[in-house]
């Protein structure tokens, strides 16, 4: 009986902080959400809030289940707050990466759904990887901000790695209105974020060797989802390439091969 009234008061828990992470989300954007979504129908926001409410109930699940979350209320409740705060650094930061010089409250407030989605991808991509680095034990919250700030510098290289790849104006599509070109930068964030959270996930081995084994891990991933990226494209959309249907707006053939590169990364990080 005592570890079902835990339970219930973990989930009550997360469902605060889940209010508490809409009501930031209120105060940080420049609209009234509710209405954009309620009388609106606004794509966008319902998109950035689905990305919002996921990914912190995935980021908020890597404390569940552990010593803390069943015998000591306060201190989880306190580790919220601190998931919470790391969650929206995490977005800003990869935001500011991602979509510099774009008013992203702005488009995402006249309905802009690709701005929409790659906010909903970043989302997901730092729930994940919080996710990681609370699963494990040992090491402590140092050794989760480390690695955690470890992944961050990693997304922000996948960023820079696509572009020079597939040589397309990425945030110009992106601030156009291209939903293809947000499936696809949300589809590669997520998708990488799956693979990075094997390599920042487990218990604490060491600040050696635990670097070490991120780097090697995070790299092999990184690798492997290029190349996979690749085959995908060429398999699935043989007449022609990937870029040329971002530029096309084929929103259809983006996200069939994000879906074939996502199911593919949740693979590559089992065997990870």
């Amino acid at each position: 009986m005592e570890k079902y009234l835990y339970d219930l008061l973990d989930i009550l828990i997360v469902i605060f902080f889940l209010f508490i992470s809409k009501r930031t989300a209120d105060f940080l954007t420049k609209f009234d959400d509710d209405d954009s979504v309620e009388i609106g129908a606004n794509s966008a926001v319902a998109l950035w809030r689905f990305g919002q409410y996921f990914g912190m109930a995935i980021a908020m699940s890597g404390l569940l289940g552990t010593e803390t979350a069943m015998k000591d209320i306060p201190s989880f409740f306190l580790n919220g707050a601190l998931v919470t705060l790391l969650f929206f650094l995490s977005h800003y930061i990869n935001r500011y990466l991602f979509l510099k010089g774009i008013d992203n409250n702005k488009l995402i407030g006249e309905g802009n759904a690709a701005v929409g989605m790659v906010n909903c991808g970043i989302y997901l991509a730092s729930g994940l990887v919080l996710n990681g680095v609370l699963s494990g034990g040992g090491g402590g919250l140092l050794s989760a901000i480390v690695f955690f700030a470890l992944a961050q510098c990693v997304i922000a290289l996948i960023f820079l790695i696509t572009q020079k790849i597939y040589q397309i104006g990425i945030k110009d599509e992106i601030a156009g209105g291209n939903l293809s070109a947000g499936v696809f930068l949300a589809g590669v964030v997520i998708s990488y974020a799956v693979i990075l959270r094997s390599s920042v996930s487990g218990d604490f081995i060491g600040w050696e060797r635990g670097i070490i084994s991120f780097f090697v891990s995070a790299f092999v991933g990184l690798a492997f989802l290029f190349v996979i990226q690749k085959v995908a494209d060429a398999i699935f959309l043989p007449k022609t390439t990937l870029s040329e249907q971002i530029i096309k707006r084929n929103t259809a053939a983006v996200t069939v091969v994000e879906a074939i590169s996502l199911s593919v990364a949740i693979v590559i990080a089992r065997i990870m």
